[in-house]
């Protein structure tokens, strides 16, 4: 799996991400030297006549058969105005949007699997299904693949282990002319919508069943020797011979390599899609909520291959109540929770069950999607303290000693209000930004209930979000902060972000920064090149990449192979963890620039 690729291969990513970095690299190389070959092809076939389809205008000249309604009234009220408007062509009608019909289009490409074939000539055919399956999405045909030793068996699946039966499938048998007008009678036979139809094998004679022919030999010269085109038009190509490593390990069907492929873990129990990842303050565990159940799974994250992967652990809450939030202190997840009259510290060391705070103290909204953000610290002290951010941006908190001696009546503090973010800074502090009177506050709270102010920003309107990012140096936080404001009155112009960097002791540098309209904004990581520098981190607006945005710039972080549906960073800014459409986890280091793993669940019962 890819986490960046350069811009002239990004057409391909969808397709890139099948493979680890190296063979990445190989396949790359090979698309940039056969795309140019391939002429343009059809857009879209078209039939038919120009046919109208919805209303695409209003115009001053037409039928009256289509003129408004709103000027019929007018001939009904002001018989002398409506002719007058008449005369000078100021009537308005409807102009409609006229198209061709567009007909279903099929790219069928027939792979040659015979000795001819066999080696570095598949490393081609390889390519060739890439640049195909991509030609074909560009201009919303079908695509479908076949051998030519099986005439009439087409397959429409284009996914990595299609690939990979592709490569698998070898035959001895030399696929010559009689093979072709087997594959000719299908096309011609079979109800297929009209379109492209290849065939790649070693010569490029006698194969009019083909509209478009790929030759591909190894020469003595130990090159790759390449002719495409359809009968017409024929561009050739020599290809160097790629690293034999690496071109053996991808015609193995190996995409994702040994390491990577060892990173990949399936567990018990399908992950939820709705709630982010919570990651541990030190990034060694992520936890997540399970589909449809009343249960969490931690896992440890596994950041080499040498390491061992561990087992994932499993927790259960009732099922008749509600899970509030949840909050890792290292390996153990806890969290509170909720019926109708009390709050329950569900695998929180120390506390006991207390009534629930009324509304006008803790605003739950009905039918939480998300959990609350919760931080637990515990640093193996006496004192632990479990702070909560309700709805209505109150911090409330609580501690082991409030709760203790199974006291039911155990008071909650509120902290702070207007609280607009709240994250965990270490094992023994959190650290919350509250809005008040044009300032933003941002504070320090230790285990034991000590406050300390680390800055105060200048920000006229509440802000719709804030990010952190950043570490504790001999008591004191040093990092930066981006401020997300949202012009008021003005639903159209896209977010403002800010962002202070820096020693807060020593003053902020400030920037103004912008991401792409319809991207939306995920948290704060620390520059590629520079790590005392951070960027933001966005999610792009076809919902399938990380784009880094800052001063000096935007950089391509990430891009996935299905949609992102939820993004959770580490305060470090070094572990990025997603969610995507599959269910998915994939956890990336280096601020989302580095593969660690991924986890796929299923239906399976767990071992508890």
């Amino acid at each position: 799996m890819t986490t960046k690729l350069p811009p002239a291969l990004q057409p391909w990513s969808v397709w890139l991400d099948w493979f680890d970095p190296e063979i990445a690299t190989i396949v790359g190389e090979l698309l940039l030297r056969l795309d140019p070959l391939l002429s343009r092809g059809n857009s879209r076939l078209q039939r038919g006549k120009i046919e109208p389809d919805g209303v695409d205008d209003l115009r001053q000249r037409g039928p009256y058969e289509r003129l408004l309604l709103s000027e019929w009234a007018l001939a009904d009220a002001l018989p002398d105005e409506f002719l007058r408007r008449a005369a000078y062509h100021e009537h308005l009608f409807l102009a409609p949007r006229l198209v061709t019909p567009q007909s279903d289009g099929l790219i069928a490409v027939v792979f040659d699997a015979g000795p001819s074939q066999w080696g570095a000539a598949r490393l081609v055919h390889v390519a060739m299904w890439i640049l195909l399956a991509r030609r074909a999405q560009a201009t919303h045909m079908r695509f479908a693949w076949g051998l030519a030793h099986r005439p009439g068996v087409l397959t429409e699946n284009d996914s990595s282990a299609m690939l990979k039966n592709m490569l698998s499938a070898r035959t001895h048998e030399v696929s010559g002319a009689d093979r072709h007008r087997a594959w000719r009678d299908y096309f011609d036979s079979a109800d297929l919508p009209p379109g492209e139809r290849w065939l790649l094998a070693a010569t490029d004679e006698n194969v009019d069943a083909f509209s478009h022919v790929g030759s591909v030999r190894r020469g003595f010269d130990h090159r790759l020797h390449v002719r495409l085109g359809s009968a017409q038009n024929r561009r050739s190509v020599d290809l160097p011979m790629p690293p034999a490593q690496q071109a053996a390990q991808l015609l193995r069907g190996d995409f994702l390599g040994n390491a990577n492929a060892a990173a990949h873990r399936r567990t018990a129990g399908k992950l939820s899609l709705r709630q982010p990842p919570l990651l541990s303050i030190g990034g060694d565990y992520v936890a997540l909520p399970l589909l449809g159940e009343s249960r969490a799974m931690v896992i440890k994250i596994q950041r080499s291959e040498k390491e061992k992967p561990a087992k994932p652990r499993y927790g259960n809450w009732s099922s008749g109540a509600q899970l509030l939030c949840g909050a890792l202190s290292g390996g153990s997840f806890g969290g509170i929770v909720a019926d109708a009259h009390h709050l329950y510290f569900w695998k929180i060391w120390g506390f006991q069950t207390v009534q629930r705070p009324s509304s006008r103290e803790f605003t739950v909204t009905p039918g939480l999607a998300r959990w609350l953000s919760c931080v637990w610290l515990n640093n193996g002290g006496k004192t632990h303290r479990i702070a909560v951010l309700d709805n209505a941006g109150r911090l409330l908190t609580w501690t082991n000693a409030s709760a203790s001696h199974g006291r039911s009546d155990a008071a909650h503090v509120i902290l702070d209000e207007a609280v607009v973010a709240l994250v965990q800074a270490d094992p023994q502090r959190l650290m919350y930004a509250a809005h008040k009177a044009g300032k933003l506050k941002i504070k320090l709270v230790h285990r034991d209930g000590n406050k300390t102010l680390v800055t105060s920003l200048p920000i006229s309107g509440k802000p719709a979000a804030v990010f952190f990012c950043g570490a504790m140096r001999d008591k004191e936080w040093n990092g930066a902060v981006c401020v997300e404001q949202r012009p008021e009155g003005k639903r159209s112009k896209s977010s403002i972000y800010r962002l202070f960097e820096g020693r807060p002791q020593d003053g902020f540098r400030e920037y103004e920064l912008t991401i792409a309209p319809g991207s939306k904004a995920l948290g704060l990581i620390k520059d590629g090149q520079t790590h005392t520098k951070h960027i933001l981190l966005a999610l792009s607006a076809d919902r399938r990449g990380l784009i880094g945005v800052g001063p000096d710039g935007i950089e391509d972080i990430y891009r996935s192979s299905r949609d992102i549906v939820a993004v959770s960073l580490g305060i470090d800014g070094d572990l990025v963890a997603l969610i995507n459409l599959d269910g998915q986890l994939i956890l990336l280091g280096d601020g989302g620039r580095r593969l660690l793993m991924s986890v796929s669940g299923q239906a399976e019962a767990a071992d508890e």
